[in-house]
């Protein structure tokens, strides 16, 4: 599963076996790797308690599925044969045998050929989350469950979702099971180390096309529909399992014999870059096979770019999904297409490690994606013709992981997973960024050759098996020879980033009287998050000023675990104009510039060389504002005085987010100034960008990151003026088109701005385009109007309070969200404190079980407005409800956090 950049990063199992399991919410203590873990479990979960209960009663499964699906209904029917085998002491481990069902209707089931009497009103055979049989109702051995049944399509995108089109009104449903929710689609086994094969008929209109886990082997016309026949699939998780289906156009290629195909609902298809897709799979596919020294496990691969999805992609056995935020319905940039490009190589990835070999239960959830992570920046490298894959790499995840180690909610990497209710808090920075970030440190510190042997190892040992991380590192530690029981430990069951800085003394020459490297010392330290020092690898670069750049000429190697590690080979080396202690950014370490260094720094910026290593110093000084030891005023001044010399696009983008940002609940330097000094650095950095963007190159990548970053910084007459004159066509920009989508932009933001005829202005471009994206488009633009009457619509659809007439589904939530709590519209927000807090406060009734759309509004709606009554109320929330979900409960505290490191910003900028 990817989060990507495409989702944010905030937002960011099955059933007991005991005579008691899914009966009640009830508090239970888990072991697990770092301890015990004592988590209330909902009747809608599964313990690992339960589900290592079931493991020893249950195994050898098989599924043979029927599902009849058509466009015209909100529900399906289905039927399920589960064939397994009771192992011979399956009493030994309770009274009964659960089988995971979410709120389906059970028409019958079958036992071994006997009808079971009705379950309709039977509580203690069904209660709406499973279905339970008893031990003594079975037999030793093999036994057969034959179960028909009916099921609503998902509303909240997890299960089987259904999705209308609004452009041509066709049907398209697709699957999404991560962590635990096959079962909200069919009655299953549901958890990772149940492994099984699926056979698969479906029928459906007969203009429809069905994808899963292996290619169709047999269609067939019945009464008017189209009935589609799957082989059985290699042994899978029930995450896994994948059923798309609908009226898709369909792309078709070939991989050296692996059939490929792409998916896309018909209103979309003319937007599809097939060529670019396909042309990225197949080195992917040849990439990857060499590298893990496995091929391709799979028959087929079918991707499929599917409508309201609430990831960036999910990694489907042979039918991966990803979200349609991957089709571009306007000209990007060569970053953003790279960013798409290591979307598909995340979940390629995935194919092997995850798919074929499979972790044991959600703890290694971490391990699944770090992994794919890394290995998908590795392929965009090696494998695509996009560069800077690494750069990209750090800014995105590595960053991400930075900034969330350092919350007050940071844990270690390997956690504790009572149940699958908490593997939902796990998504997140830590899991991706660090994790991520961690396995790039250990690839160069056992060495990159050795660490692909152990990986080729793992392959081979434990295809189609279920795994832990211990079998994970002791393939990497057999293939190095290195003992990393101390490594683990340290980076994967400790919390926190270290931090490192260089000291150094340097002396005259006696003969020249240059000055030479005396000494140079490393030091690694603690931050706020972390508990111990850890051993590191990394490379120490020298930079020496010459003809106006500066270049890192020496890069040292040292691997330190101490307070003070002394750095070797600098005899004989001239005493430099800056070092950087993670060169080439292999360490995972907070860096700390020494004085010389962060003057150097903040005055020449421009002048660096590298790339990537201004991208990591930009990175640098942001953190020190967000810690409070820089102003945001002389961040902003560094950026403005250094920006326009950079030419690197991905350094450009990413600064310019730092610089402003119009959404209260993003950090930004103008978010985090004194209000007396806010709107004059927000007109000089809209000037600027304006400026800007009417000297870019025509046609560039950069005049396209400028439009939209000026977008967001215009708030002067000026530039609203400037913006209708874009929309209207009165201006022009060289090389630049005003299509669809920046029109819905222009419009977007001149709404934010409070143009009078905001409202027309949306139903106008509403007639023109009147597609899901433009629907979407439409609400963002409606909830960016700073009036009160237009906020307390947007916030009572949002809130799905009974006079809001027709609620905002989940699918179109994300852009009512991110456009209402806007910077410079604060006196609005305000209104929404008190409905938010009172919703919070019994967010499990207030959301009615539905989990997605509750991390969607806690997180998106929290009011970010830098208040210390905020921080008081949310601490207060936190302290009278201890009960709250594990999800809620972080995103609040993460919220608090970053709230109260603005106001600390804001104060500090106000000192003379």
């Amino acid at each position: 599963m990817k989060l990507s950049k495409l989702v944010a990063p905030v937002l960011l199992i099955a059933l007991s076996a005991c005579s008691t399991a899914g009966k009640n919410s009830e508090s239970q203590s888990v072991e697990a790797e770092g301890g015990k873990v004592t988590e209330k479990i909902p009747p809608t979960a599964l313990s690992r308690a339960d589900a290592a209960i079931r493991s020893h009663q249950v195994a050898h499964v098989s599924y043979v599925l029927w599902f009849g699906l058509d466009g015209n209904h909100e529900d399906y029917e289905g039927r399920t044969v589960i064939n397994f085998e009771l192992k011979s002491k399956a009493k030994e481990h309770g009274r009964k045998l659960a089988l995971d069902f979410e709120e389906g209707l059970v028409s019958s089931i079958s036992l071994n050929g006997v009808l079971l009497p009705s379950v309709e009103r039977d509580h203690d055979r069904f209660d709406n989350h499973h279905i339970y049989l008893k031990l003594n109702e079975l037999q030793n051995g093999a036994n057969r469950i034959e179960i028909s049944f009916t099921h609503l399509f998902s509303k909240n995108g997890a299960g089987l979702y259904r999705f209308v089109d609004p452009a041509d009104h066709l049907v398209y449903v697709y699957s999404n099971l991560e962590p635990y929710d096959a079962h909200r689609i069919f009655p299953c086994f549901d958890q990772p180390d149940l492994k099984a094969s699926f056979e698969l008929t479906v029928e459906t209109p007969d203009d429809w096309i069905v994808s899963s886990n292996t290619l169709e082997r047999d269609t067939a016309n019945v009464d008017g529909r189209k009935s589609w026949a799957f082989p059985p699939s290699p042994l899978l998780s029930t995450y896994l399992f994948a059923l798309h289906a609908g009226p898709y156009s369909v792309w078709k290629s070939d991989s050296n014999g692996i059939p490929l195909r792409l998916f896309a609902r018909k209103s979309l298809a003319k937007y599809m870059d097939e060529k670019e897709w396909f042309t990225i799979t197949k080195g992917g596919l040849e990439y990857y096979a060499s590298l893990f020294g496995y091929p391709y496990p799979y028959s087929k691969l079918d991707q499929l770019v599917v409508p309201d999805f609430n990831i960036g992609g999910m990694e489907n056995a042979a039918a991966i999904a990803y979200t349609e935020r991957s089709i571009y319905r306007t000209p990007v940039t060569q970053d953003t297409r790279r960013h798409r490009a290591d979307l598909i190589l995340h979940e390629m990835a995935h194919q092997w490690f995850g798919d074929l070999v499979t972790m044991r239960w959600w703890n290694g959830l971490w391990l699944n994606e770090s992994f794919a992570t890394l290995m998908a920046a590795g392929g965009v490298d090696q494998s695509t013709i996009y560069k800077g894959a690494w750069q990209d790499f750090f800014a995105g995840m590595k960053e991400w992981a930075y900034w969330e180690d350092q919350l007050v909610t940071s844990h270690p990497i390997e956690v504790p997973v009572p149940s699958t209710d908490s593997a939902e808090s796990i998504f997140d920075g830590i899991t991706y960024g660090k994790g991520a970030s961690v396995l790039k440190q250990l690839s160069y510190y056992v060495g990159d050759d050795e660490f692909r042997d152990g990986v080729q190892r793992y392959f081979q040992k434990y295809a189609l098996r279920n795994t832990t991380l211990a079998e994970f590192i002791k393939m990497i530690g057999e293939a190095s020879s290195i003992d990393l029981s101390g490594w683990t430990k340290s980076w994967l069951q400790g919390k926190g980033v270290n931090t490192i800085q260089a000291k150094i003394t340097c002396t005259p020459e006696e003969k020249s009287g240059k000055l030479m490297i005396d000494k140079l010392v490393v030091i690694q330290g603690n931050s706020e998050t972390s508990t111990e020092l850890r051993s590191h690898k990394t490379e120490v670069g020298l930079g020496y000023l010459k003809d106006g750049k500066i270049k890192i000429t020496e890069s040292l190697p040292v691997t330190y675990s101490q307070a003070e590690t002394t750095v070797s080979g600098t005899k004989k080396l001239k005493c430099p104009d800056f070092i950087f202690p993670n060169h080439k950014d292999y360490d995972f370490v907070k860096v700390e510039l020494d004085a010389k260094s962060l003057e150097v720094a903040t005055q020449k910026l421009s002048q660096f060389e590298d790339p990537f290593l201004r991208q990591m110093l930009w990175h640098t000084l942001w953190e020190m504002v967000i810690d409070g030891k820089l102003k945001a005023q002389d961040y902003a001044d560094t950026v403005l005085k250094n920006i326009s010399a950079e030419k690197d696009t991905q350094i450009v983008s990413s600064v310019l987010n730092t610089l402003i940002s119009p959404q209260m609940g993003e950090s930004s330097t103008v978010k985090f100034m004194a209000f007396e000094m806010r709107r004059d650095y927000q007109n000089k950095a809209e000037e600027f960008m304006r400026k800007k963007l009417q000297s870019a190159p025509a046609g560039g990548d950069l005049q396209l990151i400028l439009f939209n970053h000026f977008l967001e910084a215009a708030q002067t007459q000026h530039s609203i003026d400037y913006m209708r004159a874009l929309y209207s066509g009165k201006a022009k920009l060289s090389g630049f088109t005003v299509d669809q989508e920046r029109r819905w932009s222009l419009v977007k933001h001149l709404a934010r701005t409070g143009a009078s005829d905001a409202k027309e202005l949306i139903a106008a471009e509403l007639k023109i385009d009147p597609t899901d994206n433009g629907n979407r488009s439409a609400l963002a633009a409606e909830a960016s109007i700073p009036t009160e009457e237009s906020k307390k619509k947007i916030l009572a659809q949002i809130m799905r309070t009974p006079e809001s007439g027709e609620a905002i589904p989940i699918g179109k939530l994300r852009e009512a969200i991110r456009n209402y709590d806007l910077l410079n519209q604060e006196d609005q927000i305000r209104a929404s404190v008190e409905p938010y807090f009172n919703s919070v406060a019994n967010i499990t009734a207030f959301s009615k079980g539905d989990e997605e759309y509750a991390r969607r509004f806690v997180g998106g709606m929290y009011p970010a407005l830098c208040d210390p009554a905020i921080v008081q109320r949310t601490t207060q929330l936190l302290a009278s409800h201890g009960d709250l979900p594990a999800t809620i409960a972080k995103i609040l505290k993460v919220n608090k956090q970053s709230d109260e490191r603005c106001i600390r910003a804001r104060a500090l900028s106000a000192i003379k």
